[in-house]
């Protein structure tokens, strides 16, 4: 007579393994089943972090479709939030008070990292990267965005040999043309609006009360 129960959680929010080889997980993605390798599992994580954008009410670019040494992959644009920014669904929410005014475009790059942090406003084409030191907090108004970003760019067959291990296991590697950063490395409470990063203002002090 004991009661049980489970739980479905979908599973583009939490199951993405990276556990094949590039070859096998080429001949699974050949077959059209999941590759399970370290591009569809960084690809997985950004599809992750797009939806829970798009849930919340965001524009976010739909995905395209690259040819890697693993594969064929959909890539979202890159988007990655630090545990200490949005673990999960609600913390995200809190972190974006207004998402109907978050837009990400096709091929965007976003890193963001910081604790106390909200974005009011945020069009981005390029890349981004936020950094929030844990002693300080940050409220960005208004971001926008227009560079020359990230471009993730297959290897070619002599790189898939020579390269470094993390970028074979990938069949790529990401080449870095501009990023827009933003950066609080001093504690206290910050403002970002329209590309200037300053202290809050204190607040104004009424004037005493004479007797």
């Amino acid at each position: 007579n004991v009661r049980s129960g489970f739980t479905r959680y979908p599973e583009e929010f939490g199951y993405f393994p990276c556990k094949n080889s590039i070859a096998k997980a080429k001949e699974l993605s050949q077959k059209g089943l999941p590759a399970h390798g370290a591009a569809s599992a960084e690809g997985a994580l950004y599809r992750a972090n797009c939806l829970f954008l798009r849930k919340l009410g965001a524009t976010v670019a739909e995905p395209t479709v690259r040819e890697w040494a693993g594969g064929a992959q959909e890539m979202w644009p890159a988007v990655v939030f630090d545990p200490d920014f949005a673990p999960c669904m609600r913390e995200l929410r809190d972190k974006l008070p207004a998402p109907s005014r978050i837009k990400i475009a096709s091929g965007a790059s976003v890193h963001i990292q910081g604790r106390d942090l909200k974005i009011d406003s945020m069009d981005i084409e390029g890349a981004v990267s936020v950094q929030v030191m844990p002693e300080a907090s940050l409220h960005i108004e208004s971001l926008r965005v227009r560079n020359r970003g990230h471009e993730f760019v297959a290897l070619d067959e002599e790189e898939q040999i020579s390269a470094p291990e993390i970028l074979k296991i990938r069949g790529y590697k990401l080449q870095r043309h501009e990023t827009e950063v933003i950066e609080v490395t001093e504690p206290g409470e910050w403002i970002y609006k329209d590309g200037l990063l300053r202290p809050k203002p204190a607040p104004k002090q009424e004037g005493a009360c004479l007797a």
